[in-house]
């Protein structure tokens, strides 16, 4: 794994969140459709309950793999600050806090430390190597 896949962890692992609550939202809006349309028809068959248990437990299960994506999540965000942190030179940090962990665009972080788009990537480039030497 380079530097930069180490490094992006953490926003893969904010994206599949995202994903799983997007995921979660629909499940329980199918849900909640479901028992408002059986309560509409007054209809208790048997595979109207079984219906609605199989959505209610995808929804259950899927909230509980995204509690453990947060907690794995929380952990690389905090290793991860970790290792930002032992480097030495505060352009560097600063630009790998603002790329790494708070997912801020090349834009945004030129914008913010007053640098050309060609200075951040030049940084960023410089502020890699310095990573892959605290991780060696």
């Amino acid at each position: 794994m380079t530097v930069k896949e180490y490094l992006s962890q953490v926003h893969d692992a904010d994206k599949i969140i995202r994903a799983k609550h997007r995921q979660i939202n629909m499940l329980k809006d199918r849900a909640e459709r479901a028992v408002s349309s059986m309560a509409a028809l007054k209809v208790c068959s048997p595979g109207s309950h079984s219906l609605l248990e199989d959505a209610v437990s995808k929804y259950v299960d899927l909230q509980a793999e995204v509690a453990g994506d947060i907690k794995r999540f929380y952990d690389l965000y905090r290793e991860i600050g970790a290792v930002i942190a032992k480097v030495e030179d505060a352009d560097h940090r600063a630009l790998l806090t603002y790329r790494y962990l708070s997912f801020h665009s090349w834009e945004q972080i030129a914008a913010e430390m007053n640098y050309s788009l060609r200075q951040i990537y030049y940084l960023h480039g410089d502020a890699l190597k310095k990573i892959a030497v605290n991780c060696s």
